[in-house]
């Protein structure tokens, strides 16, 4: 589960407090995959949620880093919950929020 409401530096520092402002129902988002170990899936939901049926994005043995943007629901706390799919590969996650809905 993934904190949207505020900006934060690499170090988890806030940059920004409240750069999605509270009642926000969704962001846009740009999720990124890096350092994959083997082949799997990232899926993206309402941090409120507990499972998704879709994969936003997929790599395969080989892919170093894969990138994928999505419009996802947030929950009341400003949150979004990221799966790692079911396979053998693990993954290092980026996601950036360039905007909101109100």
């Amino acid at each position: 589960v993934i904190s949207v409401a505020d900006a934060r530096s690499a170090d988890g520092t806030i940059t920004l407090a409240d750069a999605v402002p509270a009642g926000a129902t969704a962001v846009q988002i740009n999720v990124t995959a890096a350092n994959m170990t083997g082949p799997n899936f990232l899926s993206v939901t309402a941090g409120d949620k507990t499972s998704t049926e879709t994969s936003l994005v997929n790599w395969d043995d080989g892919d170093t880093q894969i990138a994928n943007s999505i419009t996802v629901p947030i929950d009341a706390e400003r949150q979004i919950k990221v799966f790692c799919g079911d396979q053998t590969g693990s993954t290092d996650v980026t996601v950036d929020v360039f905007g909101y809905y109100l």
